[in-house]
């Protein structure tokens, strides 16, 4: 009798760490990166971040913020432009569409001439 319950807690300890192994694997948050032409249609300031509000050329419909990580980058952006950039940004699972979970960061930027 001591043996079964011993066994049967060994047991459910077990599918309990499985579970919570699958489940914390599941939801972590994937990097992505993706390569697009857009057109800046706006630039915010506040304190210390620095925005770039941009519209997809290809895609209309895909605006977003896109967080700039030096002063100096920022400044040089024109409004009303379009440039070539390559942003990372965070998501809930793989080939997540940019934008749909919130801001993505500046990588790299080229002007489209």
């Amino acid at each position: 009798m001591k043996l079964r319950g011993i066994l049967l807690t060994v047991i459910a300890l077990t599918l309990l760490f499985t579970g919570y192994r699958v489940f914390s694997s599941t939801y972590k948050p994937v990097n992505n990166s993706t390569t697009f032409s857009a057109k800046v249609i706006d630039k915010i300031q506040s304190k210390d971040k620095y925005i770039i509000e941009v519209v997809d050329v290809n895609n209309n419909d895909r605006t977003g913020k896109v967080i700039v990580n030096d002063e100096n980058v920022w400044n040089l952006i024109e409004n009303k432009r379009e440039y070539f950039m390559v942003v990372n940004y965070k998501s809930s699972k793989m080939y997540t569409p940019i934008f749909s979970e919130g801001k993505a960061t500046l990588q790299q930027i080229d002007i489209v001439k």
